[in-house]
């Protein structure tokens, strides 16, 4: 953890932010969401069980700023915020050299997201390594330092001991974020380098494996430490095959968070279960 970027002392008010990747998901049906509900009402629904989303579906496409400011208008007066995934026609395609209007494409949209706009995250090609570095780096110190970024590193090499101590550096110089995924296969992208006093993690869980809670209990003593020494906000947003086992998590990640560290997150409300004649 690079502890520069911390004050050494609590943070006033810190906010943890707990979320899916999507709004739309079938296997919610009958949990979280009506067994019924419409298309229409769905954005709705996910923005009263949630306080955050990780917005993948702008990795596929950059929506028209009409679109996002109807859902600005959804959470209008609620503590929630929409966390965008860079396109990929940038993070994969553009070798960060020719990506300008492309980039002015999509900060267009998401500052249509203002004022529920929280950190924006570029997940670049597993196959890109530190020998791109250079261009890299160029392009995130290119981005409006009003608004928060991160990267996501995949490339195995990005972690080796002198890579991690350089990349850290170099995103504090720049004022970007280093994403934390834990991933049960891929420990080594699960780094603890904090380089902002924002922490943005991608959690993948396995169904709801008993695993998956004493990685949760680890994470709750992670926060519980950074929020002492300063971090200010925490996004944590949970990834589970089908998305399926993501509210279960979730809720049992705010119960803990409350108790051990006294900080009210909102959690999931889950639909009585219907019970059957046979």
């Amino acid at each position: 953890m690079n502890a520069a970027v911390l004050k050494g002392k609590s943070a006033t008010a810190p906010t943890i932010y707990l979320g899916c990747t999507q709004w739309k998901c079938d296997a919610w049906l009958g949990k979280i969401y009506p067994a019924n509900i419409k298309d229409a009402e769905i954005l709705d629904t996910y923005i009263r069980q949630f306080n955050s989303i990780e917005m993948n579906a702008m990795h596929y496409r950059i929506f028209p700023a009409e679109t996002v400011k109807k859902w600005v208008a959804k959470v209008k007066g609620r503590a929630f915020k929409f966390c965008p995934k860079f396109p990929q026609s940038i993070s994969h395609y553009s070798q960060f050299t020719n990506a300008t209007q492309q980039t002015q494409q999509f900060l267009e949209s998401i500052e249509a997201l203002q004022p529920h706009l929280g950190p924006s995250f570029l997940q670049v090609s597993e196959g890109l390594s530190p020998a791109m570095q250079a261009p890299l780096m160029e392009y995130l110190a290119s981005l409006p330092k009003h608004l928060s970024f991160f990267v996501e590193l995949r490339h195995p090499d990005w972690y080796t001991p002198a890579a991690q101590e350089q990349t850290a550096q170099l995103l504090q110089q720049h004022g970007i974020g280093w994403v934390i995924t834990d991933a049960p296969g891929r420990r080594d992208v699960c780094h603890m380098h904090l380089t902002t006093d924002i922490a943005l993690v991608r959690f993948l869980g396995n169904n709801l494996h008993p695993t998956d809670y004493t990685r949760i209990d680890a994470w709750i003593e992670r926060i519980r430490h950074w929020v002492k020494n300063g971090v200010r906000e925490v996004y944590f947003f949970m990834h589970h095959p089908e998305e399926e086992g993501a509210p279960e998590l979730i809720d049992y990640m705010a119960q803990r968070l409350q108790l051990q560290t006294g900080i009210l997150c909102k959690r999931p409300q889950f639909l009585p279960k219907q019970s059957t004649l046979f």
